[in-house]
């Protein structure tokens, strides 16, 4: 296995799919290290706590080892812990001299204003709001970027908006746009596949996907956990992609909950879309980072809202937020 050390500073040798620490987690690891303390070091990097948590809880269980000694009060090192740190320390420095070094000259390019969408965004209403971002911004790159939950995406500092489907977390602030009605996702052949509405309790005892099982609040929704009565979930399977979801259902058999507009933008494998009765509509939503200043940033989000606010009603099954 060889020592913590020659487990972090191989990593960039070996191959892709080996249990390596990543980047963010010990980026993660060396902010809890010079603060000591987790709700300094998750302000500091933009995360909600338990992101945080989770980031030092895989880090730990990548390499083997226990790195922190964690009480209410109390945050150290342990023995394996100050091994690591400059180690990681190295990484972290590494990769923000090799940004620096790839960045584009200041003033040669205008900075690209990132936007994640989390399938199927604003439905046929996508375009329309992606053109008026574009003509909003001046001249300025606009990237879109697929994700599953904003989480992991904003931890990495990849976007700096993001339409999403799933809930946030603490590390974000939230715009409701508009809501969706929820159901089932099911296989062709399923026995509620000609079901006009379902709900929950029907499917209690069939086998759901895990959607981003490292999410655990996006996994939980899209599980919805909280109308189980407590009955725990059973699993067949995992995706952290939206093309995973639909092979999961299509091809599987898997169920998950989902939006009817999922299935109009991802037909094949066939999934059929049941309503249920007894859960809350799908917010579609715009979130930032908390305490955003940026006023290209904050403008975005006020074309988005008002994009949707004109035009949700030529979109089936969308409903604006006002």
């Amino acid at each position: 296995m060889g020592t913590l050390g020659e487990r972090v500073t191989a990593a960039n040798t070996e191959a892709p799919h080996a249990p390596w620490p990543t980047p963010h987690e010990l980026r993660a690891f060396v902010a809890v290290s010079d603060t000591l303390h987790f709700g300094q070091a998750a302000r500091t990097l933009g995360l909600a706590p338990s992101t945080l948590s989770e980031l030092i809880r895989r880090l730990e269980e990548t390499v083997g080892a226990v790195l922190l000694e964690r009480s209410s009060r109390h945050v150290a090192l342990t023995e394996a812990g100050l091994r690591l740190l400059p180690l990681a320390r190295n990484v972290v420095t590494g990769i923000a001299a090799a940004r620096s070094v790839a960045a584009p000259p200041v003033g040669r390019f205008p900075a690209a204003l990132r936007i994640g969408i989390e399938n199927p965004g604003l439905g046929e209403l996508t375009q329309t709001a992606v053109t008026a971002l574009r003509e909003s911004q001046g001249g300025r790159t606009v990237v879109l970027r697929e994700i599953l939950g904003a989480g992991p995406a904003f931890a990495q500092d990849r976007l700096d908006l993001a339409v999403v489907r799933s809930p946030g977390d603490e590390s974000h602030q939230v715009f409701t746009l508009a809501r969706e009605r929820r159901g089932l996702l099911v296989p062709v052949g399923h026995r509620l596949a000609g079901r006009r509405r379902a709900a929950m309790r029907d499917v209690l005892d069939d086998p759901f996907v895990a959607v981003a099982p490292r999410q655990r609040r996006v996994c939980d929704y899209w599980l919805a956990r909280d109308r189980r009565g407590g009955q725990p979930a059973v699993i067949g399977g995992a995706a952290h992609t939206t093309q995973e979801i639909i092979f999961a259902v299509g091809h599987l058999g898997l169920l998950t909950t989902g939006c009817r507009s999922l299935v109009r933008f991802h037909p094949r494998p066939r999934t059929v879309f049941v309503p249920l009765e007894d859960v809350a509509p799908n917010e579609v939503a715009v979130v930032v980072r908390r305490g955003e200043t940026r006023r290209s940033v904050l403008d975005a989000v006020a074309v988005l809202r008002r994009v949707v606010a004109e035009h949700a009603k030529d979109v089936p099954g969308l409903v604006a937020v006002a």
